[in-house]
């Protein structure tokens, strides 16, 4: 088994309604809306991960990322084939909560990272596109904690 550790935000933008960032992200098996995250680098603590890998994917300057509050963690199963043997992974990804600016308002998503959409939607409407039940549990979280 090989495990992974992965750090991931939810990015929301103040106003009335607040807006979250979700992203489309092409992967060997389909296209799904989700969250910016990624892999812990050797060294970097969960916090920094997350914010590096929202900057990467998103294009957001780190200066208009405002670190708010740890949420929660989130854990998955999946298989890699290494020499056509299945191997099990298991992930376990940290999420955090930021808050950004309007001046995120147009942002660029990166084609490096398979990121090909981003929208700002409400919490309501992030829930409903979000394609992985374990993210909405992560926006449920962020939403009673950004009120």
């Amino acid at each position: 088994m090989i495990e992974h550790t992965s750090s991931g935000t939810v990015v929301v933008k103040s106003g009335l309604p607040p807006k979250v960032l979700i992203i489309k992200v092409e992967r060997k098996n389909g296209t799904f809306w989700g969250l910016p995250k990624g892999h812990v680098d050797d060294g970097e603590s969960l916090l920094d991960a997350a914010i590096r890998e929202t900057v990467e994917e998103t294009g957001i300057p780190p200066n208009l990322l405002k670190p708010l509050c740890y949420l929660d963690r989130i854990t998955y199963e999946f298989y890699t084939y290494e020499d056509g043997k299945p191997t099990l992974n298991t992930k376990e990804v940290h999420f955090f909560l930021l808050e950004t600016s309007n001046l995120a308002e147009a942002i660029s998503p990166s084609m490096e990272e398979f990121i090909f959409d981003y929208r700002w939607v409400t919490f309501k409407e992030a829930m409903e596109l979000t394609t992985f039940e374990n993210y909405r549990k992560i926006l449920k979280r962020a939403e009673i904690a950004f009120f």
